[in-house]
């Protein structure tokens, strides 16, 4: 007798001819319990004790707690209700076993039959999650399942990952999984098996660790560069490592608070880019180095106080580019602002910047159709006075630059002054011209920085109405 664990094609061979080493008969667990309920599969032809029975697959079912079934095998079938006979092509689906069967007659001749048994695949794990500490390590759960049952297996987290060969597999298996080392706060993970849920949760470090910045652009030459490490408490301890043969470290390690410095190759003379990384207390820096391109020579990277009208941009010159393309934006890689297009010179003067902003500037180098290099730099414009009104003052309300604005009677005594921005880049002295003989105007104090949009007491001795220019 064969005990069928999952799906697949069965011989037997005619029960009642004489045993020549093959399977007389399918046993399948149709219920478990105090009393387990199976169904039974057996071929029967006109021979022997079978001979007043129709030819085909008999199926039946039996209690190992019933007396009257102590035989694994029903001789001579009969309740009707329980027994069937399959002719070759027919089927038959236990919806109530656990799990569902389907029993199919495929052939059966005087010699023996071939069955095709579907069993639904039932699935379970042996637990349902675990708890690593910062640390993280090795782990394995258990998943139960038929035969012939496939799975496929899938995590939710980069830190949480199926060992080589634990993506997939047929019939039970141990699945085994890495928990990498938690370098900040408390997480969790899931992981996915045969549709099964298994959550990982991971406790916050102890030492919480930042490193900046986590993905530096570099250009193409070789220098060296810092990364700032702050660490959490102070006696926190970290070592830095590099993946990248172009990559040096000039920092073994550290406590507490401080810097990581490295040194960087020559990407010269490719037009390629590259990148490499560096691990420092389980943070990840990915470094990416430029292929040979024009490098901005003004503004410099960084610069503030950059005008706003008549910009000149510089770079400079690569042997072997086709052209270069200059362009700036509010946004990394952008051009909203500016678009110099294919040229070929290595200057260009840029008509006007909006103020008091934080921009982008890109370089562009290109070597043939397809292949283009890049340097990029921010900038920071300087503010500019936007408006000026006289609270209070009659028409016009606010007066523009070279403009008057007429007193009446009633009139404030404050001028405000609007700006661009709040760089205090931009400083405005307050005074007043074409007064009247005999009407002074004293302004307390003189003069603004842009760091805010201010309000200055202006005193005007006059006796009736007067009109002002501004300045």
């Amino acid at each position: 007798m064969t005990i069928v664990n999952g799906s697949g094609q069965y011989a037997l061979e005619p029960y009642a001819k004489r045993w020549t080493g093959g399977s007389k008969a399918l046993k399948i667990v149709r219920s478990t319990g105090t009393s387990n309920t199976y169904i039974y599969a057996e071929e029967r032809t006109k021979f022997g004790v079978d001979s007043g029975l129709p030819s085909g697959i008999v199926i039946h079912t039996g209690n190992d707690t019933d007396g009257s079934q102590i035989y694994e095998e029903d001789v001579q079938p009969t309740a009707a209700a329980a027994d069937f006979i399959l002719d070759p092509g027919q089927s038959i689906t236990f919806n109530d076993a656990t799990p569902p069967v389907t029993i199919q007659a495929l052939t059966a001749t005087a010699t023996g039959a071939t069955l095709q048994i579907t069993q639904a695949c039932v699935n379970a794990l042996g637990f349902s999650g675990q708890s690593y500490g910062d640390t993280g390590g090795p782990g394995s759960v258990a998943l139960t399942t038929g035969a012939n049952c496939t799975w496929t297996a899938t995590s939710d987290s980069a830190w949480l990952t199926l060992n080589s060969g634990s993506g997939s597999g047929t019939g039970s298996a141990t699945i085994p999984f890495t928990v990498a080392a938690n370098p900040g706060v408390a997480r969790t993970g899931t992981l996915t098996i045969a549709g099964q849920t298994f959550s990982v949760t991971q406790a916050a470090n102890a030492c919480l660790v930042t490193v900046t910045p986590l993905n530096p652009s570099i250009t193409y030459v070789a220098a060296t560069y810092n990364l700032a490490v702050t660490a959490t408490p102070s006696t926190c301890v970290w070592t830095p490592s590099s993946s990248a043969a172009w990559i040096t470290l000039n920092t073994p390690g550290g406590t507490g608070n401080g810097v990581v410095s490295y040194t960087v190759t020559t990407n010269s003379p490719s037009h390629v880019a590259r990148t490499g990384t560096l691990s420092i207390a389980g943070q990840t820096v990915t470094v990416r180095q430029e292929g040979l391109a024009g490098l901005f020579a003004a503004p410099a990277n960084g610069a503030t106080n950059v005008k706003t009208t008549n910009v000149t941009f510089a770079w400079s010159a690569q042997a072997g580019a086709q052209s270069y393309d200059l362009m700036i934006g509010t946004t990394l890689g952008a051009f909203d602002v500016y678009d110099s297009g294919e040229m070929t010179t290595t200057t260009r003067i840029v008509p006007t910047l909006p103020a008091s902003r934080l921009l982008y500037g890109r370089i562009r180098t290109r070597w043939d159709a397809t292949t283009t290099t890049a340097q990029d730099i921010t900038f920071t414009t300087v503010d500019r006075i936007s408006g000026l009104q006289v609270l209070g003052s009659q028409t016009p309300n606010p007066v523009v630059a070279g403009g008057s604005v007429q007193y009446g009677a009633g009139a404030a005594n404050s001028v405000k002054a609007s700006f661009t921005g709040s760089l205090g880049t931009c400083s405005a002295t307050f005074g007043a011209t074409g007064l009247p003989t005999g009407a002074t105007a004293t302004f307390t104090p003189t003069s603004a920085a842009s760091s805010a949009t201010v309000a200055r007491r202006l005193h005007v001795q006059r006796h009736r109405a007067r009109k002002r220019g501004l300045r």
